[in-house]
């Protein structure tokens, strides 16, 4: 089928498992059909403004393979993978318009924005996603510690090329993307740099949103773009809370999944099911930045590498309206204990799990608590770790 947006006056076709979302395509709600397009909804855009000016042709390599989960745990390291061969791509400069697909609590599948950031911790999230095979095979994305530091998008602490390293897996991705259609993407974290959204961790999720629209369409949409328009499955990682500290705008991260349809971030933790054809795929997202949390002056204690650090005096010092730590003495208790609730949850949701692959997203790889990981194969059957 087909229909055609009034705004740009395009059409887009449709398979009837699929709505393809392309660059100039009309933002829809959960669930639209065609027929359930208003023009309210075709006229949210997000203004990319110009670029930084000409950049040099960047090459990118990205080691492949189709899409095929293997049993055993894999961790992925910072960098984007992407699940086929090499490639390389120019960077493309210019105004971007980049409208999205809007979350509507209102439909099927849909919640309405919390008011605290832990309010869905350890749902499972409902909003539908279509998974669309072609010969049997289906193409995914994964990509981590991805953000950088907003206007410039310069990498963190990168030097020469590197600078513009968002440049180029961005446009490798979306390059890409032309022919490998990936379904959806795991993203585990690091989505802004250095110090996370500019908000405050104790507003709530609806804080500001249309400085976090404007952040997201920088940062991600205006780098990955019609990659954007695919579903990603996110966490959180430590640069998201603050990477020194931890008041930054992580609830405002997740109030961003109740604006746009594709960024699936409901909470800090949660478990998203998808059907792929003769089988379903189970992911457990989880935060496992306690990692980095440390007392102040502990042994090893590294007060630019812990989100938990004297960085914090001055700042709003508690997260407590998100259901966060109280104050600064009590941050590093704060995210193992929360990391101990998430591990018994996710036991309980491995055993319940009938999938064929359990699959576990997260952002500090497998060798951080390898025996853990090691039993929760052994007793309940987890494929892959991301």
């Amino acid at each position: 089928g087909s229909y055609t947006s009034h705004v740009w006056h395009r059409t887009c076709t449709t398979s009837p498992s699929k709505l393809i979302m392309a660059q100039d395509a009309p933002e829809v709600a959960c669930t639209a059909s065609p027929a359930s397009l208003t023009t309210s909804e075709t006229e949210h855009l997000i203004v990319e403004p110009d670029a930084l000016g000409l950049r040099p042709t960047h090459a990118c390599r990205s080691w492949a393979g189709r899409l095929a989960i293997a049993a055993g745990v894999v961790g992925l390291g910072g960098g984007a993978a992407l699940l086929h061969q090499k490639c390389s791509s120019a960077i493309l400069m210019g105004t971007l318009r980049k409208p999205f697909r809007l979350y509507d609590s209102s439909q099927p599948g849909c919640l309405a924005m919390p008011t605290r950031a832990d309010q869905y911790d350890g749902i499972q999230d409902e909003r539908p996603v279509q998974v669309v095979e072609t010969d049997g095979k289906a193409s995914i994305f994964v990509i981590g510690d991805w953000g950088a530091t907003l206007p410039d998008h310069i990498t963190f602490s990168g030097n020469g090329g590197d600078n513009y390293a968002q440049f180029s897996v961005g446009n490798a991705m979306k390059d890409r993307a032309k022919w490998a259609d990936p379904q959806y993407v795991l993203n585990v974290g690091d989505n802004f740099y250095v110090e996370g959204l500019q908000h405050s961790c104790n507003a709530p999720p609806d804080d500001n949103q249309g400085a976090t629209s404007a952040a997201f369409s920088s940062g991600w949409q205006g780098m990955y773009g019609d990659v954007a328009n695919k579903p990603w499955l996110s966490v959180l990682g430590n640069h998201d809370y603050g990477g020194w500290r931890f008041d930054k705008g992580w609830p405002q991260q997740i109030g961003y999944s109740f604006v746009n349809y594709n960024w699936i971030m409901p909470a800090r933790y949660f478990m998203k099911s998808i059907e792929h054809g003769d089988f379903k795929a189970d992911y457990f997202m989880i935060d496992t930045n306690a990692w980095d949390a440390h007392n102040i002056g502990e042994p090893g204690e590294n007060p630019d590498h812990n989100v938990c650090s004297m960085h914090n005096y001055g700042g709003a010092g508690t997260c407590a309206e998100n259901g966060g730590m109280n104050n600064i003495e009590e941050c590093k208790a704060w995210f193992w204990s929360s990391y101990t609730v998430q591990k018994q949850w996710l036991e309980k949701k491995l055993e319940a799990s009938d999938a064929q692959w359990k699959i576990v997203v997260t952002h500090f790889p497998c060798g951080y608590d390898s025996a853990y990981w090691k039993d929760m194969k052994a007793k309940h059957g987890l494929d892959l770790m991301v």
